[in-house]
Protein backbone atom coordinates (compact mmCIF):
# COMPACT_ATOMS: atom_id res chain seq x y z
CA UNK A 1 0.00 0.00 0.00
CA UNK A 2 3.03 2.03 0.99
CA UNK A 3 4.28 1.83 -2.63
CA UNK A 4 1.38 2.44 -4.33
CA UNK A 5 0.60 5.38 -2.22
CA UNK A 6 4.13 6.57 -3.31
CA UNK A 7 3.92 5.93 -6.87
CA UNK A 8 0.35 7.76 -6.87
CA UNK A 9 1.93 10.87 -5.04
CA UNK A 10 5.12 10.94 -7.62
CA UNK A 11 2.91 10.55 -10.44
CA UNK A 12 0.76 13.82 -9.63
CA UNK A 13 4.01 15.56 -8.53
CA UNK A 14 5.25 14.77 -11.82
CA UNK A 15 1.83 15.48 -13.34
CA UNK A 16 2.33 18.47 -12.11
CA UNK A 17 6.03 19.02 -12.67
CA UNK A 18 5.26 18.70 -16.08
CA UNK A 19 2.38 21.24 -16.24
CA UNK A 20 4.24 23.71 -14.18
CA UNK A 21 7.08 23.49 -16.69
CA UNK A 22 5.05 23.53 -19.46
CA UNK A 23 3.31 27.24 -17.91
CA UNK A 24 7.05 28.38 -17.47
CA UNK A 25 7.53 27.32 -21.21
CA UNK A 26 4.51 28.95 -22.48
CA UNK A 27 5.36 32.58 -20.36
CA UNK A 28 9.36 32.44 -21.65
CA UNK A 29 7.57 31.86 -25.23
CA UNK A 30 5.20 34.54 -24.94
CA UNK A 31 8.02 36.82 -23.47
CA UNK A 32 9.93 36.21 -26.54
CA UNK A 33 6.74 36.69 -28.79
CA UNK A 34 5.96 39.98 -26.85
CA UNK A 35 9.41 41.26 -27.00
CA UNK A 36 9.47 40.05 -30.80
CA UNK A 37 5.90 42.28 -31.46
CA UNK A 38 7.45 45.77 -29.58
CA UNK A 39 10.81 45.26 -31.61
CA UNK A 40 9.48 44.58 -34.50
CA UNK A 41 6.84 47.47 -34.99
CA UNK A 42 9.81 49.75 -34.02
CA UNK A 43 12.38 48.36 -36.64
CA UNK A 44 9.54 48.04 -39.12
CA UNK A 45 8.76 52.01 -37.93
CA UNK A 46 12.70 52.62 -38.01
CA UNK A 47 12.91 50.78 -41.70
CA UNK A 48 10.05 53.15 -43.13
CA UNK A 49 12.11 56.05 -41.53
CA UNK A 50 15.41 54.85 -43.51
CA UNK A 51 13.54 54.21 -47.07
CA UNK A 52 12.12 57.74 -46.87
CA UNK A 53 15.21 59.67 -46.29
CA UNK A 54 16.46 57.30 -49.04
CA UNK A 55 13.54 57.88 -51.05
CA UNK A 56 14.16 61.85 -50.17
CA UNK A 57 17.08 61.75 -51.81
CA UNK A 58 16.14 59.88 -55.25
CA UNK A 59 13.44 62.80 -55.51
CA UNK A 60 16.41 65.02 -54.76
CA UNK A 61 17.73 63.63 -57.78
CA UNK A 62 14.46 63.59 -59.85
CA UNK A 63 14.27 67.54 -58.82
CA UNK A 64 17.67 68.05 -60.50
CA UNK A 65 16.80 66.52 -63.32
CA UNK A 66 13.70 68.73 -64.25
CA UNK A 67 15.38 72.07 -62.76
CA UNK A 68 15.19 74.15 -65.97
CA UNK A 69 17.85 76.39 -64.99
CA UNK A 70 20.50 73.52 -64.22
CA UNK A 71 18.97 71.80 -67.65
CA UNK A 72 20.33 75.14 -69.52
CA UNK A 73 23.92 75.23 -67.55
CA UNK A 74 24.46 71.27 -68.80
CA UNK A 75 23.32 72.13 -72.30
CA UNK A 76 26.09 75.18 -72.33
CA UNK A 77 28.75 73.01 -70.44
CA UNK A 78 28.01 69.98 -73.01
CA UNK A 79 27.47 72.53 -76.37
CA UNK A 80 31.57 72.62 -77.49
CA UNK A 81 29.97 75.59 -79.43
CA UNK A 82 29.57 77.58 -76.39
CA UNK A 83 32.19 80.13 -75.69
CA UNK A 84 34.60 79.73 -72.89
CA UNK A 85 33.22 82.33 -70.77
CA UNK A 86 30.01 81.18 -71.03
CA UNK A 87 30.75 77.84 -69.77
CA UNK A 88 32.72 79.57 -67.00
CA UNK A 89 29.65 81.04 -66.18
CA UNK A 90 27.33 78.27 -65.94
CA UNK A 91 29.91 76.57 -63.86
CA UNK A 92 30.10 79.40 -61.07
CA UNK A 93 26.29 78.97 -61.36
CA UNK A 94 26.07 75.59 -60.79
CA UNK A 95 28.48 75.69 -57.89
CA UNK A 96 26.31 77.77 -56.21
CA UNK A 97 22.96 75.61 -57.39
CA UNK A 98 24.19 72.24 -55.90
CA UNK A 99 25.46 73.10 -52.92
CA UNK A 100 22.09 74.85 -51.69
CA UNK A 101 20.79 71.27 -52.74
CA UNK A 102 22.89 69.90 -50.65
CA UNK A 103 22.46 71.53 -47.68
CA UNK A 104 18.37 71.26 -48.52
CA UNK A 105 18.63 67.57 -48.24
CA UNK A 106 21.75 67.03 -45.96
CA UNK A 107 19.81 65.68 -43.16
CA UNK A 108 19.05 62.54 -45.09
CA UNK A 109 22.33 61.88 -44.53
CA UNK A 110 24.10 62.96 -47.85
CA UNK A 111 27.68 63.45 -47.21
CA UNK A 112 28.33 65.24 -50.34
CA UNK A 113 27.03 66.21 -54.62
CA UNK A 114 29.00 66.13 -57.08
CA UNK A 115 27.55 66.71 -61.24
CA UNK A 116 29.90 65.75 -63.43
CA UNK A 117 29.58 66.93 -66.84
CA UNK A 118 31.82 67.01 -70.44
CA UNK A 119 33.80 70.44 -69.27
CA UNK A 120 34.04 70.13 -65.61
CA UNK A 121 32.62 68.34 -62.33
CA UNK A 122 31.01 70.72 -60.05
CA UNK A 123 31.39 69.49 -56.22
CA UNK A 124 29.31 70.25 -52.60
CA UNK A 125 32.36 69.26 -50.78
CA UNK A 126 35.41 69.11 -52.61
CA UNK A 127 37.65 67.37 -49.70
CA UNK A 128 34.71 64.82 -48.78
CA UNK A 129 35.55 63.87 -52.83
CA UNK A 130 38.83 62.87 -52.70
CA UNK A 131 38.26 60.70 -50.10
CA UNK A 132 36.66 58.48 -53.14
CA UNK A 133 39.74 56.79 -55.34
CA UNK A 134 38.98 58.06 -59.36
CA UNK A 135 38.98 54.55 -60.08
CA UNK A 136 35.53 54.12 -58.21
CA UNK A 137 33.95 57.34 -59.27
CA UNK A 138 34.56 56.03 -63.05
CA UNK A 139 33.26 52.99 -62.19
CA UNK A 140 30.22 54.57 -60.72
CA UNK A 141 29.89 56.71 -63.45
CA UNK A 142 29.84 53.80 -65.63
CA UNK A 143 27.24 52.48 -63.75
CA UNK A 144 25.11 55.32 -64.63
CA UNK A 145 25.52 55.34 -68.54
CA UNK A 146 24.46 51.61 -68.13
CA UNK A 147 20.97 52.64 -67.04
CA UNK A 148 20.10 56.29 -68.66
CA UNK A 149 18.16 59.12 -66.39
CA UNK A 150 17.24 55.67 -63.80
CA UNK A 151 18.52 56.06 -60.31
CA UNK A 152 21.26 53.63 -59.41
CA UNK A 153 21.92 52.66 -56.16
CA UNK A 154 25.65 51.45 -56.28
CA UNK A 155 26.23 49.29 -52.85
CA UNK A 156 30.08 47.78 -53.34
CA UNK A 157 32.08 50.22 -51.48
CA UNK A 158 29.43 50.68 -48.40
CA UNK A 159 32.00 49.48 -45.93
CA UNK A 160 34.42 51.52 -46.73
CA UNK A 161 33.36 54.86 -48.48
CA UNK A 162 29.12 54.51 -47.99
CA UNK A 163 26.38 54.30 -50.16
CA UNK A 164 26.31 56.00 -53.47
CA UNK A 165 23.26 57.54 -55.75
CA UNK A 166 24.10 57.70 -59.37
CA UNK A 167 22.05 59.44 -62.30
CA UNK A 168 22.77 60.60 -65.26
CA UNK A 169 21.12 63.64 -66.71
CA UNK A 170 19.42 63.90 -69.93
CA UNK A 171 18.25 66.61 -71.85
CA UNK A 172 14.65 67.51 -72.07
CA UNK A 173 14.32 70.59 -74.10
CA UNK A 174 13.08 69.12 -77.54
CA UNK A 175 12.94 65.81 -75.76
CA UNK A 176 16.55 64.66 -77.08
CA UNK A 177 17.13 63.25 -74.34
CA UNK A 178 21.05 63.06 -74.57
CA UNK A 179 23.23 62.88 -71.42
CA UNK A 180 24.55 65.92 -70.45
CA UNK A 181 25.95 65.55 -67.48
CA UNK A 182 25.56 63.14 -64.27
CA UNK A 183 24.62 63.18 -60.80
CA UNK A 184 26.83 61.09 -58.06
CA UNK A 185 25.50 61.42 -54.45
CA UNK A 186 27.22 59.89 -51.51
CA UNK A 187 24.97 58.66 -48.71
CA UNK A 188 26.50 58.19 -45.02
CA UNK A 189 24.46 55.09 -44.33
CA UNK A 190 25.16 55.23 -40.87
CA UNK A 191 23.87 58.53 -39.82
CA UNK A 192 20.87 57.31 -41.82
CA UNK A 193 20.32 54.46 -39.75
CA UNK A 194 20.85 55.97 -36.37
CA UNK A 195 19.54 59.29 -37.44
CA UNK A 196 16.13 56.62 -38.93
CA UNK A 197 16.46 54.74 -35.35
CA UNK A 198 16.53 57.01 -32.93
CA UNK A 199 13.60 58.48 -34.03
CA UNK A 200 11.81 54.92 -32.72
CA UNK A 201 14.15 53.68 -29.39
CA UNK A 202 14.50 55.65 -26.74
CA UNK A 203 16.78 53.86 -25.18
CA UNK A 204 20.33 52.84 -27.01
CA UNK A 205 19.53 52.43 -30.62
CA UNK A 206 19.73 48.67 -32.36
CA UNK A 207 22.56 47.68 -34.06
CA UNK A 208 21.84 46.80 -37.98
CA UNK A 209 22.68 44.22 -40.77
CA UNK A 210 21.76 44.94 -43.84
CA UNK A 211 21.55 42.56 -46.75
CA UNK A 212 21.27 43.38 -50.86
CA UNK A 213 20.49 39.94 -52.55
CA UNK A 214 21.89 37.83 -49.75
CA UNK A 215 24.96 39.96 -49.17
CA UNK A 216 26.01 41.78 -46.57
CA UNK A 217 26.71 45.41 -47.72
CA UNK A 218 26.35 46.95 -44.12
CA UNK A 219 26.44 46.75 -40.29
CA UNK A 220 26.95 48.52 -37.52
CA UNK A 221 30.24 49.90 -36.28
CA UNK A 222 29.87 48.11 -33.22
CA UNK A 223 29.46 44.55 -34.70
CA UNK A 224 32.97 45.66 -36.21
CA UNK A 225 34.16 42.73 -33.99
CA UNK A 226 31.46 40.86 -33.14
CA UNK A 227 30.80 37.33 -34.72
CA UNK A 228 27.28 37.32 -35.40
CA UNK A 229 26.60 33.20 -36.06
CA UNK A 230 24.87 32.31 -38.93
CA UNK A 231 20.88 33.04 -38.46
CA UNK A 232 18.52 30.72 -40.14
CA UNK A 233 16.25 32.46 -43.28
CA UNK A 234 12.99 30.83 -42.09
CA UNK A 235 13.38 32.40 -38.49
CA UNK A 236 11.40 36.26 -38.23
CA UNK A 237 12.62 36.40 -34.76
CA UNK A 238 15.16 34.54 -32.21
CA UNK A 239 18.10 35.03 -29.68
CA UNK A 240 21.87 34.51 -31.00
CA UNK A 241 24.62 34.87 -29.37
CA UNK A 242 26.25 33.31 -25.53
CA UNK A 243 24.53 35.09 -22.36
CA UNK A 244 27.37 36.63 -20.61
CA UNK A 245 29.09 37.33 -23.94
CA UNK A 246 27.30 39.39 -26.82
CA UNK A 247 23.62 38.15 -26.53
CA UNK A 248 21.37 40.07 -28.85
CA UNK A 249 17.52 39.66 -29.70
CA UNK A 250 17.18 39.82 -33.42
CA UNK A 251 14.26 40.68 -35.48
CA UNK A 252 14.30 40.49 -39.74
CA UNK A 253 12.77 42.77 -42.59
CA UNK A 254 12.73 44.45 -45.31
CA UNK A 255 13.63 48.08 -46.49
CA UNK A 256 10.77 49.24 -48.47
CA UNK A 257 11.43 51.16 -51.50
CA UNK A 258 14.37 49.41 -51.90
CA UNK A 259 14.05 45.94 -51.33
CA UNK A 260 17.25 45.61 -48.89
CA UNK A 261 16.69 42.57 -46.23
CA UNK A 262 17.96 43.64 -42.86
CA UNK A 263 18.82 42.33 -39.48
CA UNK A 264 17.76 44.84 -36.19
CA UNK A 265 20.03 43.64 -33.28
CA UNK A 266 19.33 44.72 -29.49
CA UNK A 267 21.61 43.97 -26.96
CA UNK A 268 19.88 41.24 -24.57
CA UNK A 269 22.57 40.24 -22.57
CA UNK A 270 20.88 41.44 -18.99
CA UNK A 271 17.33 40.65 -20.16
CA UNK A 272 18.44 37.41 -20.95
CA UNK A 273 20.43 36.53 -17.71
CA UNK A 274 17.40 37.78 -15.92
CA UNK A 275 14.65 35.77 -17.57
CA UNK A 276 17.30 32.43 -16.96
CA UNK A 277 17.87 33.63 -13.62
CA UNK A 278 14.40 34.25 -13.11
CA UNK A 279 13.89 30.69 -14.81
CA UNK A 280 16.35 28.62 -12.41
CA UNK A 281 14.81 29.92 -9.51
CA UNK A 282 11.28 29.17 -10.67
CA UNK A 283 12.39 25.60 -11.73
CA UNK A 284 14.52 25.59 -8.18
CA UNK A 285 11.54 26.68 -6.30
CA UNK A 286 9.39 24.20 -8.18
CA UNK A 287 11.74 21.08 -7.12
CA UNK A 288 12.05 22.43 -3.52
CA UNK A 289 8.26 22.48 -3.27
CA UNK A 290 7.77 19.22 -4.87
CA UNK A 291 10.24 17.35 -3.00
CA UNK A 292 9.14 19.11 0.59
CA UNK A 293 5.57 18.08 -0.50
CA UNK A 294 6.40 14.01 -1.22
CA UNK A 295 8.07 14.10 1.84
CA UNK A 296 5.34 16.17 3.49
CA UNK A 297 2.58 13.74 1.88
CA UNK A 298 4.14 10.32 2.67
CA UNK A 299 4.32 11.52 6.47
CA UNK A 300 1.17 12.20 6.37
CA UNK A 301 0.01 8.53 5.13
CA UNK A 302 2.08 6.88 7.61
CA UNK A 303 0.53 8.33 9.94
CA UNK A 304 -2.74 7.38 8.62
CA UNK A 305 -1.85 4.04 7.19
CA UNK A 306 -0.80 2.55 10.12
CA UNK A 307 -4.74 2.98 11.80
CA UNK A 308 -5.57 0.94 8.71
CA UNK A 309 -2.68 -1.53 8.91
CA UNK A 310 -4.35 -2.67 12.79
CA UNK A 311 -7.88 -2.60 11.75
CA UNK A 312 -6.37 -5.63 8.83
CA UNK A 313 -4.71 -7.20 11.75
CA UNK A 314 -7.82 -7.16 13.49
CA UNK A 315 -9.52 -8.96 10.14
CA UNK A 316 -6.98 -11.40 10.05
CA UNK A 317 -7.34 -12.90 13.76
CA UNK A 318 -11.36 -12.82 13.08
CA UNK A 319 -10.54 -14.71 10.17
CA UNK A 320 -8.49 -17.44 11.89
CA UNK A 321 -11.10 -17.67 14.47
CA UNK A 322 -8.60 -16.27 17.29
CA UNK A 323 -10.91 -13.83 19.68
CA UNK A 324 -10.36 -10.32 18.69
CA UNK A 325 -8.37 -8.54 21.66
CA UNK A 326 -8.77 -4.55 21.92
CA UNK A 327 -5.54 -2.86 21.03
CA UNK A 328 -3.34 -1.73 23.68
CA UNK A 329 -1.33 0.75 21.33
CA UNK A 330 -5.02 3.46 20.32
CA UNK A 331 -8.32 3.88 21.77
CA UNK A 332 -10.54 3.96 18.82
CA UNK A 333 -13.63 4.19 21.05
CA UNK A 334 -13.63 7.75 21.57
CA UNK A 335 -12.39 9.08 17.83
CA UNK A 336 -15.59 10.23 16.22
CA UNK A 337 -13.59 10.54 12.53
CA UNK A 338 -13.55 8.39 9.79
CA UNK A 339 -11.02 5.99 11.30
CA UNK A 340 -12.98 5.34 14.57
CA UNK A 341 -16.16 4.62 13.39
CA UNK A 342 -14.41 1.64 10.74
CA UNK A 343 -12.56 0.30 13.97
CA UNK A 344 -15.73 0.60 16.33
CA UNK A 345 -18.02 -0.99 13.34
CA UNK A 346 -15.85 -3.82 12.88
CA UNK A 347 -15.55 -4.34 16.44
CA UNK A 348 -19.42 -4.18 17.12
CA UNK A 349 -19.69 -6.28 13.99
CA UNK A 350 -17.51 -9.08 15.35
CA UNK A 351 -18.95 -9.21 18.96
CA UNK A 352 -22.19 -10.05 16.79
CA UNK A 353 -21.27 -12.68 14.42
CA UNK A 354 -19.61 -14.45 17.26
CA UNK A 355 -22.64 -14.13 19.24
CA UNK A 356 -25.35 -15.32 16.22
CA UNK A 357 -22.55 -18.03 15.48
CA UNK A 358 -22.92 -19.30 19.36
CA UNK A 359 -26.71 -18.69 18.98
CA UNK A 360 -27.57 -20.09 15.74
CA UNK A 361 -25.09 -23.00 15.88
CA UNK A 362 -27.38 -25.58 16.90
CA UNK A 363 -30.72 -24.01 14.68
CA UNK A 364 -28.16 -24.39 11.79
CA UNK A 365 -27.75 -28.29 12.76
CA UNK A 366 -31.26 -28.84 13.01
CA UNK A 367 -32.27 -27.29 9.49
CA UNK A 368 -30.07 -29.18 7.79
CA UNK A 369 -31.43 -32.34 9.18
CA UNK A 370 -34.84 -31.44 8.26
CA UNK A 371 -33.41 -30.33 4.44
CA UNK A 372 -31.81 -34.14 4.34
CA UNK A 373 -35.29 -35.48 5.19
CA UNK A 374 -36.91 -33.39 2.94
CA UNK A 375 -34.68 -34.46 -0.07
CA UNK A 376 -34.98 -37.87 1.30
CA UNK A 377 -39.01 -37.69 1.08
CA UNK A 378 -39.04 -36.12 -3.19
CA UNK A 379 -40.76 -37.87 -5.40
CA UNK A 380 -38.14 -39.77 -7.29
CA UNK A 381 -38.64 -39.02 -11.22
CA UNK A 382 -37.89 -42.90 -12.45
CA UNK A 383 -40.73 -43.96 -10.06
CA UNK A 384 -43.08 -41.47 -11.94
CA UNK A 385 -42.04 -42.49 -15.33
CA UNK A 386 -42.18 -46.44 -14.25
CA UNK A 387 -45.91 -45.53 -13.03
CA UNK A 388 -46.89 -43.14 -15.87
CA UNK A 389 -45.48 -46.30 -18.28
CA UNK A 390 -47.63 -49.06 -16.39
CA UNK A 391 -50.63 -46.99 -16.39
CA UNK A 392 -50.17 -46.92 -20.68
CA UNK A 393 -49.65 -50.34 -20.35
CA UNK A 394 -52.68 -51.07 -18.06
CA UNK A 395 -54.97 -48.37 -20.97
CA UNK A 396 -53.70 -50.37 -24.01
CA UNK A 397 -54.53 -53.50 -22.32
CA UNK A 398 -58.39 -52.59 -21.74
CA UNK A 399 -57.94 -50.81 -25.21
CA UNK A 400 -58.65 -46.98 -23.96
CA UNK A 401 -57.01 -45.15 -26.26
CA UNK A 402 -57.51 -42.15 -24.85
CA UNK A 403 -56.21 -42.91 -21.93
CA UNK A 404 -53.25 -44.09 -23.49
CA UNK A 405 -52.43 -41.29 -25.89
CA UNK A 406 -52.84 -38.88 -22.43
CA UNK A 407 -50.60 -40.53 -20.29
CA UNK A 408 -47.92 -41.14 -23.19
CA UNK A 409 -48.08 -37.60 -23.42
CA UNK A 410 -48.05 -36.60 -20.15
CA UNK A 411 -44.93 -39.12 -19.69
CA UNK A 412 -43.22 -36.83 -22.62
CA UNK A 413 -43.67 -33.56 -21.51
CA UNK A 414 -42.47 -34.93 -17.66
CA UNK A 415 -39.10 -36.43 -19.36
CA UNK A 416 -38.61 -33.08 -21.20
CA UNK A 417 -39.68 -30.47 -18.32
CA UNK A 418 -37.73 -32.18 -16.05
CA UNK A 419 -34.80 -33.16 -17.69
CA UNK A 420 -30.94 -31.40 -16.60
CA UNK A 421 -30.29 -31.86 -19.51
CA UNK A 422 -27.69 -28.41 -20.67
CA UNK A 423 -28.03 -29.10 -24.40
CA UNK A 424 -29.00 -25.57 -25.89
CA UNK A 425 -32.92 -25.91 -26.76
CA UNK A 426 -34.20 -24.90 -30.38
CA UNK A 427 -37.60 -24.25 -31.78
CA UNK A 428 -37.87 -27.78 -32.97
CA UNK A 429 -38.10 -29.05 -29.37
CA UNK A 430 -40.02 -26.44 -28.14
CA UNK A 431 -42.58 -27.49 -30.75
CA UNK A 432 -42.80 -30.99 -29.80
CA UNK A 433 -43.24 -29.68 -25.92
CA UNK A 434 -46.33 -28.21 -27.95
CA UNK A 435 -47.70 -31.01 -29.35
CA UNK A 436 -47.12 -33.22 -26.27
CA UNK A 437 -49.43 -30.33 -24.63
CA UNK A 438 -51.97 -30.29 -26.78
CA UNK A 439 -51.92 -33.81 -27.37
CA UNK A 440 -53.54 -34.04 -23.46
CA UNK A 441 -55.32 -30.74 -24.49
CA UNK A 442 -57.45 -32.51 -27.21
CA UNK A 443 -58.55 -35.84 -24.67
CA UNK A 444 -59.83 -33.49 -22.32
CA UNK A 445 -62.10 -31.09 -24.78
CA UNK A 446 -62.28 -32.65 -27.63
CA UNK A 447 -63.55 -30.68 -30.40
CA UNK A 448 -63.70 -27.43 -28.37
CA UNK A 449 -60.27 -26.72 -28.99
CA UNK A 450 -58.03 -26.07 -32.28
CA UNK A 451 -55.14 -25.48 -32.51
CA UNK A 452 -53.01 -25.12 -35.81
CA UNK A 453 -48.92 -24.90 -35.92
CA UNK A 454 -47.58 -23.36 -39.22
CA UNK A 455 -43.71 -22.89 -38.26
CA UNK A 456 -41.31 -23.07 -41.76
CA UNK A 457 -38.79 -26.29 -41.03
CA UNK A 458 -36.28 -23.87 -42.08
CA UNK A 459 -36.75 -22.04 -38.47
CA UNK A 460 -36.88 -24.92 -36.23
CA UNK A 461 -33.18 -24.91 -35.63
CA UNK A 462 -33.28 -21.01 -34.21
CA UNK A 463 -32.07 -21.28 -30.38
CA UNK A 464 -34.76 -20.07 -28.13
CA UNK A 465 -34.91 -20.37 -24.34
CA UNK A 466 -36.54 -23.69 -22.92
CA UNK A 467 -40.08 -23.75 -22.04
CA UNK A 468 -40.90 -20.84 -23.88
CA UNK A 469 -43.84 -21.77 -26.35
CA UNK A 470 -45.76 -23.90 -24.19
CA UNK A 471 -46.08 -21.85 -21.16
CA UNK A 472 -47.88 -19.03 -23.63
CA UNK A 473 -50.06 -22.33 -25.04
CA UNK A 474 -50.86 -23.03 -21.55
CA UNK A 475 -51.95 -19.19 -20.38
CA UNK A 476 -54.20 -19.12 -23.84
CA UNK A 477 -56.10 -22.01 -23.08
CA UNK A 478 -56.37 -21.65 -18.91
CA UNK A 479 -57.85 -17.63 -19.65
CA UNK A 480 -59.68 -18.30 -22.20
CA UNK A 481 -61.01 -21.90 -22.46
CA UNK A 482 -63.21 -21.20 -19.81
CA UNK A 483 -65.01 -18.06 -20.56
CA UNK A 484 -65.43 -18.53 -23.66
CA UNK A 485 -68.92 -21.16 -24.87
CA UNK A 486 -68.35 -21.87 -28.68
CA UNK A 487 -64.86 -23.46 -30.29
CA UNK A 488 -61.57 -22.38 -29.06
CA UNK A 489 -59.05 -21.51 -31.46
CA UNK A 490 -55.43 -21.60 -31.27
CA UNK A 491 -52.70 -20.51 -33.64
CA UNK A 492 -48.78 -20.50 -33.38
CA UNK A 493 -47.23 -19.24 -36.62
CA UNK A 494 -43.59 -18.47 -37.61
CA UNK A 495 -41.58 -16.36 -40.04
CA UNK A 496 -38.64 -13.77 -40.75
CA UNK A 497 -39.32 -10.09 -40.85
CA UNK A 498 -36.62 -7.15 -40.52
CA UNK A 499 -33.73 -9.66 -39.49
CA UNK A 500 -35.96 -11.13 -37.04
CA UNK A 501 -37.19 -14.61 -36.24
CA UNK A 502 -40.86 -14.02 -34.73
CA UNK A 503 -43.09 -16.48 -33.43
CA UNK A 504 -46.75 -16.14 -33.00
CA UNK A 505 -49.32 -17.41 -30.65
CA UNK A 506 -52.55 -16.06 -30.71
CA UNK A 507 -56.38 -17.39 -29.46
CA UNK A 508 -59.73 -15.86 -29.63
CA UNK A 509 -61.72 -15.61 -26.15
CA UNK A 510 -59.49 -13.27 -24.15
CA UNK A 511 -57.36 -9.87 -23.90
CA UNK A 512 -54.55 -8.56 -22.65
CA UNK A 513 -54.45 -5.29 -20.40
CA UNK A 514 -53.27 -2.57 -21.82
CA UNK A 515 -49.53 -2.57 -21.47
CA UNK A 516 -49.46 -5.56 -19.42
CA UNK A 517 -45.66 -6.38 -19.20
CA UNK A 518 -44.69 -2.28 -18.72
CA UNK A 519 -47.33 -2.64 -15.71
CA UNK A 520 -46.01 -5.99 -14.50
CA UNK A 521 -42.68 -4.85 -14.30
CA UNK A 522 -43.66 -1.51 -12.95
CA UNK A 523 -45.88 -3.46 -10.12
CA UNK A 524 -49.01 -1.40 -11.07
CA UNK A 525 -50.28 -5.10 -11.75
CA UNK A 526 -49.57 -7.43 -9.16
CA UNK A 527 -47.34 -10.64 -10.97
CA UNK A 528 -49.72 -13.35 -9.80
CA UNK A 529 -50.35 -16.20 -11.83
CA UNK A 530 -49.11 -16.03 -15.64
CA UNK A 531 -48.04 -12.44 -15.19
CA UNK A 532 -44.82 -14.39 -13.38
CA UNK A 533 -44.17 -16.37 -16.41
CA UNK A 534 -44.32 -13.52 -19.03
CA UNK A 535 -42.08 -11.88 -17.29
CA UNK A 536 -40.23 -14.42 -16.71
CA UNK A 537 -40.41 -15.26 -20.36
CA UNK A 538 -39.90 -12.24 -21.73
CA UNK A 539 -36.34 -11.80 -19.16
CA UNK A 540 -34.73 -14.51 -20.22
CA UNK A 541 -34.67 -13.67 -23.80
CA UNK A 542 -33.99 -10.53 -23.31
CA UNK A 543 -30.61 -11.92 -21.25
CA UNK A 544 -30.32 -14.84 -24.00
CA UNK A 545 -29.97 -12.24 -27.04
CA UNK A 546 -30.13 -8.77 -25.55
CA UNK A 547 -32.69 -5.69 -24.96
CA UNK A 548 -33.75 -5.66 -28.85
CA UNK A 549 -35.48 -8.63 -28.45
CA UNK A 550 -38.41 -10.35 -26.17
CA UNK A 551 -41.93 -10.33 -25.57
CA UNK A 552 -44.64 -8.10 -27.77
CA UNK A 553 -48.50 -8.71 -26.63
CA UNK A 554 -50.92 -6.62 -28.03
CA UNK A 555 -54.81 -7.27 -29.16
CA UNK A 556 -56.98 -7.82 -32.37
CA UNK A 557 -59.88 -6.30 -31.30
CA UNK A 558 -61.52 -6.22 -34.85
CA UNK A 559 -61.10 -10.00 -34.72
CA UNK A 560 -61.14 -10.91 -31.08
CA UNK A 561 -57.54 -11.88 -30.87
CA UNK A 562 -55.11 -11.77 -28.04
CA UNK A 563 -51.59 -12.44 -29.33
CA UNK A 564 -48.18 -12.76 -28.04
CA UNK A 565 -45.08 -12.40 -30.27
CA UNK A 566 -41.84 -14.09 -29.78
CA UNK A 567 -39.03 -11.68 -31.11
CA UNK A 568 -35.47 -13.75 -31.68
CA UNK A 569 -32.74 -12.72 -33.43
CA UNK A 570 -32.64 -14.18 -37.22
CA UNK A 571 -28.65 -14.87 -37.10
CA UNK A 572 -27.31 -16.33 -34.07
CA UNK A 573 -23.73 -17.00 -33.66
CA UNK A 574 -22.25 -18.85 -30.61
CA UNK A 575 -24.84 -18.87 -28.54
Amino acid sequence: MNKKFTCIICFVLVMTALGTGTGLWCIYHSGNLLLYEATKESSDYSSSAIAERLSNTVDMTGMILADNSIQDLLSVASDFRASNNDKSKAFRTLSYVIPDYYQNFRQNGIYYINLYNPSYVTYSNPARYREVPPEITEALLAAAHEHPGDAIWVTDYCEEYGLFLVRDVRRAKDFQLDTIGTILVNINLNEVIQNSAGQVFDSAPPLYIIYKEGKEIYHSPKLENQAIPAISRAADYGTIGNPGSSCFFYTRGTIPEVGWEYLCLRPNDSVVQARFLSLFLSLSVIGLTLFASLLFSRKMFLSISRHFYRLLRKMNQFGKDEPLSPSTVFDYSGRTDEIGALHQGFDQMARQVQELIQKNYVNELLTKEMQLKALENQINPHFLYNTLESINSYAKAIEAEPISRMVEALGSLLRITLSKSTAKSVIESEVDIVKDYMAIIEVRFGDRVQYELSIPDELYHTPIPRLTLQPLVENAINYALEEIIGTFRIQITGKRENGMVILTVSNNGSQFPENVLENLETNQISPHGFGIGLLNINKRIKLQFGEAYGLHIYNVESEDLAVVQIRLPEDQKDI
